[in-house]
């Protein structure tokens, strides 16, 4: 290998460094509370879609909301996860 290649392998390591860095830069909402929120960036809160409480961004504070206070957004959803559950365990 010569030293050229060498430094040819070293600006490409660098380039997939660079999109590795920006990739893990956006951060990645998993939960599924944020199904019930709408996020706001400029005042970086959350908003809760059925009365409009804001939150910060602590996914136990949002389920605590949910759960006090529109349980039976829950109670369907439940519903209808027991209902999958048991499509489920048929196949099975």
């Amino acid at each position: 290998m010569s030293s050229s290649d060498s430094s040819n392998n070293t600006n490409n390591d660098s380039i997939i460094n660079i999109g590795k860095d920006d990739e893990s830069s956006v951060k990645k909402r998993v939960s599924p509370v944020y199904q019930y929120f709408t996020f706001n960036d400029e005042l970086s809160r959350w908003y809760c879609d059925y009365c409009a409480k804001d939150f910060g961004d602590n996914t136990s504070n949002l389920w605590r909301h949910i759960k006090r206070t529109h349980s039976e957004i829950l109670g369907e959803s439940e519903k209808t996860n027991s209902n999958n559950n048991e499509k489920v365990s048929l196949i099975f």
